[in-house]
């Protein structure tokens, strides 16, 4: 009986029930299975442990096998298989078949259900197995997006730094150009200091030489005055010599 297994652990085979029943998994097209499986349960004999066929539970003492096949017995041998059963139906052929049927379909079934619970084990590892590449290449790229993360930080934080040293060397330039400046206007006003000193000294001096020339003059004009004065006196006492004579 040939049937085909797919990968996903399915059976194509017409005669296998996808239901999840306990062994209603496999449906024979034979209608009459059931009805012969209750025939087997309620015709077969049992064996008693001296090896004498019973037939449904009775001795029967008669050692013809066709007088077991018309009384529905069942002549068991000595512990060996079912090989020597015959069934009084007509259909004693197709019964067997059908058990034998049965029993291949069975371990048809069963090999089935090997075959495909190891297809699904080994769907499941491969599905585990890519679930778990899908999470390590999760983490690897949640690693690789970290460091990124940390890189860009690191390249921030070294901006950062350069940016600092750098307004740091600008505000060391500035605070230098500032000081010069301030050094330069100190300079530029003791220079416009001096020169207020020395035109304060030289309009000084200029108003002493003022004062000087002043006083210059003015001693000057007491001189004239005091020379004529005496030219005055002079002429008086000519007068007063020409009078007396």
């Amino acid at each position: 009986m040939a049937v085909t297994i797919n990968v996903d652990g399915r059976c194509d085979d017409d005669n296998y029930d996808d239901d999840d029943d306990d062994d209603d998994n496999y449906d024979d097209d034979d209608d009459d299975d059931d009805d012969d499986d209750d025939d087997d349960d309620d015709g077969k004999n049992k064996c008693d442990d001296d090896g004498d066929d019973e037939v449904n539970g009775e001795d029967d003492d008669d050692d013809d096998d066709d007088d077991d096949d018309d009384d529905g017995g069942q002549s068991c041998s000595d512990g060996d298989d079912d090989d020597d059963y015959d069934d009084d139906d007509d259909d004693d052929d197709d019964d067997d078949d059908d058990d034998d049927d049965d029993d291949e379909d069975g371990g048809i079934i069963f090999d089935i259900y090997l075959v495909v619970s190891e297809n699904l084990s080994v769907l499941d590892e491969r599905e585990r197995g890519r679930k778990r590449e899908r999470l390590g290449e999760r983490e690897r790229e949640g690693e690789r997006k970290r460091e990124r993360w940390r890189e860009k930080r690191r390249e921030r934080q070294m901006q950062r730094e350069t940016d600092i040293r750098k307004r740091e060397r600008e505000s060391e330039r500035e605070r230098k150009r500032e000081q010069e400046r301030t050094k330069e206007k100190e300079r530029e006003n003791q220079r416009e200091s001096m020169r207020v000193r020395e035109r304060y000294n030289q309009g000084e001096r200029e108003i002493e030489r003022e004062r000087e020339r002043r006083r210059e003059k003015e001693k000057e004009r007491k001189r004239e005055r005091e020379r004529e004065r005496i030219r005055e006196r002079q002429r008086e006492r000519k007068r007063e010599k020409k009078i007396k004579r």
